[in-house]
């Protein structure tokens, strides 16, 4: 719309800066990034940062994974207590 005398929505303004900055990257700190080995140290920064998140959950949530093997030896204590009981019963 700016072409004919109006001025540019915030909608507009918004999307061609999400634009930009998807052409030319951003830092951490919210610069942006011209250079293509500049742009590209930042891409792995942030996929290490993301996998480094991602093995932190990991260990944090290991102690309370339940593994298949537990569930079944829980599976079939609790059968052969019910059977136990079931036998004392009669």
């Amino acid at each position: 719309m700016a072409g004919n005398g109006q001025s540019r929505t915030a909608v507009e303004q918004e999307r061609d800066r999400k634009y930009t900055t998807s052409i030319l990257g951003e830092s951490k700190e919210g610069v942006l990034l011209r250079d293509t080995t500049d742009k590209l140290e930042r891409w792995a920064q942030y996929f290490e940062e993301l996998l480094n998140v991602a093995e932190e959950d990991e260990q944090l949530m290991a102690p309370h994974r339940i593994s298949q093997d537990n569930i079944q030896d829980d599976v079939e204590e609790r059968r052969a207590q019910k059977l136990m009981e079931f036998q004392q019963k009669f």
